[in-house]
């Protein structure tokens, strides 16, 4: 198993999230969808530069490309470089969904994930993308639409996104196929 374990650090409540990951490398999505369980502990928000020193990535949950562009990339990448670590991994965990009414994929997630807004950690990262509720993270659309957002998260400076699919909508079988299909399609 050498190589094939690695350490993250984030911060987060104690929460489980099952998940399909999605890796991108040179603007091309490699193969690989995943399912991924991961639970991390909450950690002291001052402390991130030693973990930083010694973690291949950080894992975020909900977390937006102004701050993975601003602050969560550079810091874990200046904090390797001080350590003479490789770049680390920068995985971006968010809700995803393919819909085509983006204010009733917006709404649900609003509901789903509404718990979130209030908690410390999930409200600083909110406030400082602008948004009042945890489910206007998610990123919804059609297909196109999700593509370029997801996109949007590798320009920041993500290395892979983890989408946590949620469905949305009358047909929500539909909805929910429609973006595995999608994510699918991506990663192939």
């Amino acid at each position: 198993s050498q190589g094939r374990v690695r350490s993250f650090q984030g911060i987060t409540s104690s929460r489980f999230c099952f998940s399909m990951a999605v890796k991108m490398a040179s603007q091309h999505l490699l193969t690989e969808i995943a399912s991924l369980v991961w639970r991390c502990e909450a950690t002291p928000r001052a402390a991130p530069s030693l973990p930083s020193a010694v973690a291949d990535g950080t894992v975020t949950w909900m977390v937006g490309k102004n701050t993975i562009r601003s602050r969560t990339a550079p810091g874990i990448t200046k904090a390797a470089a001080n350590a003479n670590r490789p770049a680390p991994r920068v995985i971006a965990a968010l809700p995803v969904c393919v819909h085509d009414d983006k204010a009733q994929a917006t709404a649900r997630a609003v509901q789903i994930f509404q718990g979130y807004g209030q908690l410390p950690n999930y409200r600083r990262q909110l406030d400082a993308e602008g948004l009042d509720q945890a489910g206007e993270i998610a990123v919804v659309g059609n297909e196109d639409e999700v593509t370029a957002e997801l996109q949007a998260f590798f320009d920041a400076g993500a290395t892979e996104v983890i989408a946590s699919v949620y469905p949305a909508g009358d047909d929500s079988r539909g909805s929910f196929a429609r973006t595995t299909a999608l994510l699918q399609t991506l990663a192939a």
